[in-house]
């Protein structure tokens, strides 16, 4: 049914396509080749007006920003102003460089260019008028800085390295210094990024030297700061922080406060690396101090308390570290947590919080209060479930965005072939008015022209429809991956339970295995989480890790086996990985727990003709009594977990194109017990190739 309602819509965009065409040539005939002088002027302003607010929305505000320059690409257009469109096409391409999406901004870039290229030709006296700072040359310059840039950020150095050779031929570069030393650090970057740290760092000096000159401290400070990165690569620490403590020093006197804190960072890791707590501890109340009088970051001064917590922890120094880690907590009166949506814009900006709450956890069992470090645990798995919230949220943003860039760029490009199209239209009535005793001749031209652009039309639908396949399958991976990493925290709540109880029980070498076998799950689940798909034996030692432990905790209530049919290649075979642990959770969690007498768990693997089958069986108190004794909030806990891997189920089968079957039923339905069988169907030859 989608795939049959897409095809109508294909179909009515070529229609709409066909019809806009006959629109323009109707168009053409009954408007003006020229456009009053007034008109022209009034447009102009408006255009600058557009471009000046999407240049303001470009960071809080992208799709309006967008939206602006649009706006003022349709003006260009109307007004035949290539200088308006081709700024039109660098304010583009900016913004979308800001949203990382390179590939887009590169294709405006190369139109601003492009349209530049077609300006009119001035005559020969006002061209040997022309300055270098003219609007036409400033604006190359820029665009092919932006473009080397963008090169950068996706390792095309040597594209890079071109686009910097044409901004330093246009005349713009001879008569800015500030921008020219701009370009040179950007040189510089691609040279470091190249592996030529001698040639970079000999541009660096030299362009220190003109900047010393000029007096320019914020741009004396850049130079240094890249200087530091330099000798950092070489791992010439020394000279990395005194070319670093130098950069801070002019970005002292040029007032640039952020660029203070970001050098202080830098600073902070050297030492850290070093060992040097003390050196440490300095720049980071540094920064404290800054971000406090002079940003009122609170978010900034927190998480420098909390690195300072962690340089103590790192030297065995508990009483030190624990007050500053409480003050990276955010806390308000009464020791409450500070959920301001205002520090707290993304998953990352919870992190290091998280990261604190953990550190304490940790220290008040070293000190012997599990009071304390339960309720910081306790906390710290609360803050992991926001983030994974605002991490799915973050996704769907993503997303959307995604979605929205890609509209955006498809009007563009619908501007573009309109003024194309109205250029073809006017050209046909010229040719007319010119022709009019050869009526059969420009008939034929006209036929011509309009079969012409129909092909270019429907080659450039077949493109988007490529584009639209594409991004599917992009944004289908993306999600895949994003619901593989979403590992319910509520495990790892009670593994560290499980662990402190045996801390209580002066049981230490319990405490010491379980610990072992928990973190060995974790890398386990880290590593599998990077891949698609795993070996099957892999797959089965992650399971009996995982069984392992649940078991540990609930020995009193059930035992397990795993049986793996002696047929089947475990290692030959693959399988998405974490499909079937969630369905053992659910046994143990909903059905064996709660059992009055020691349950059974069976675990089997067997070949079948199809492929694989795999079934998990529990003698567990059955689905309809565990949902009786469900809270509310389990309910929901559960019904979001069987969600996520009901869409990932659906996602892997729809991307691979294969056909992952999932049976659920009761074990045993006249039994007290009915328990819970659940089959999953995996087809023969699954693999990561498909």
């Amino acid at each position: 049914m989608n795939r049959r309602r897409s095809g109508n819509d294909h179909i009515k965009r070529i229609l709409w396509s066909m019809s806009l065409l006959i629109t323009f040539c109707v168009k053409a005939q009954i408007q003006s080749n020229s456009i009053p002088k007034f008109y022209q002027s009034q447009n102009k302003k408006a255009i600058q007006l557009y471009l000046d607010s999407a240049r303001l929305l470009s960071h809080k505000t992208p799709l309006r920003a967008i939206d602006k320059v649009n706006k003022a690409i349709e003006l260009s257009l109307e007004d035949k102003n290539t200088e308006g469109e081709a700024e039109s096409y660098y304010v583009l391409g900016t913004i979308q460089q800001y949203l990382s999406q390179h590939d887009l901004a590169l294709d405006n870039f190369q139109k601003c260019l492009t349209t530049l290229q077609a300006t009119p030709s001035r005559s020969k006296l006002k061209r040997k008028a022309e300055t270098a700072t003219s609007n036409v040359q400033r604006l190359r310059f820029l665009t092919y800085k932006a473009q080397a840039i963008s090169y950068l950020e996706q390792n095309l150095t040597g594209e890079a390295s071109n686009a910097i050779a044409r901004c330093l031929e246009t005349p713009f570069a001879g008569s800015n210094k500030t921008e020219l030393f701009e370009v040179k650090r950007i040189m510089a970057d691609v040279l470091l990024k190249q592996g030529k740290r001698n040639e970079a760092i000999n541009e660096l000096n030299d362009i220190l030297t003109q900047e010393q000159e000029t007096g320019n401290n914020e741009g004396i400070g850049q130079t240094y700061l890249r200087l530091a990165t330099a000798h950092q690569q070489t791992r010439n620490d020394k000279k990395a922080i005194e070319y670093l403590n130098m950069a801070r020093q002019y970005a002292e006197k040029s007032g640039n406060v952020e660029l203070i804190v970001y050098i202080n960072n830098q600073l902070a890791q050297i030492f850290r690396q070093q060992k040097n707590i003390t050196k440490e501890l300095e720049v980071r109340n540094n920064s404290i101090d800054v971000s406090q009088t002079k940003l009122s970051n609170t978010k900034e001064a927190a998480f420098q308390n909390t690195e300072i917590g962690k340089a103590y922890v790192s030297n065995n120094e508990s009483d030190k570290a624990i007050p500053f880690l409480e003050k990276g907590l955010l806390l308000g009166k009464g020791g409450k947590l500070i959920l301001d949506n205002s520090l707290f814009k993304s998953s990352n900006d919870l992190e290091s919080m998280a990261g604190a709450y953990k550190l304490l956890a940790q220290e008040y069992v070293k000190k012997g209060d599990s009071e304390k470090a339960l309720m910081f645990l306790e906390t710290f798995v609360q803050i992991q479930d926001s983030i994974k919230r605002i991490r799915k949220r973050e996704l769907d943003q993503a997303l959307e965005l995604s979605r929205e860039i890609g509209k955006n760029q498809q009007k563009v490009d619908l501007l573009e072939k309109e003024r194309a199209l109205n250029q073809q239209s006017i050209q046909i009535l010229k040719q007319d008015q010119q022709l009019k005793n050869d009526e059969l001749s420009t008939r034929n031209s006209v036929i011509g022209t309009l079969a012409l652009v129909t092909l270019f039309l429907i080659g450039s639908i077949l493109l988007i429809l490529k584009s639209a396949r594409d991004k599917r399958r992009a944004n289908q991976l993306l999600a895949i991956k994003s619901l593989r990493g979403q590992m319910n925290p509520h495990f790892i709540f009670n593994a560290l339970n499980a662990v402190n109880h045996y801390i209580s029980q002066n049981d230490e070498r319990a405490a010491n295995k379980y610990l072992s076998d928990f973190s060995k799950l974790m890398r386990a689940v880290m590593e599998t989480s990077k891949h698609d798909f795993i070996p099957l034996n892999e797959e089965i030692e992650l399971l009996k890790l995982y069984v392992q432990l649940e078991h540990a905790r609930f020995k009193d209530h059930f035992n397990y086996t795993f049986q793996v049919d002696e047929a089947l290649d475990t290692s030959d075979f693959e399988i998405p990985p974490m499909i079937i642990q969630p369905f053992i959770e659910n046994a143990v969690w909903h059905g064996l727990r709660y059992t009055d007498t020691i349950g059974l768990l069976q675990i089997d693997f067997r070949k079948t003709d199809e492929g694989l089958c795999v079934s998990i069986t529990d003698n567990g108190i059955g689905r309809q009594k565990s949902q009786e004794l469900k809270t509310k909030h389990q309910k929901q806990q559960h019904s979001t977990g069987m969600q996520n891997i009901d869409n990932r189920i659906r996602i892997l089968n729809e991307l691979f194109n294969i056909n992952i079957q999932v049976s659920i039923s009761d074990a045993n339905e006249h039994a007290a017990q009915k328990g819970t069988k659940v089959v999953l169907m995996l087809p023969k030859h699954v693999s990561k190739h498909a």
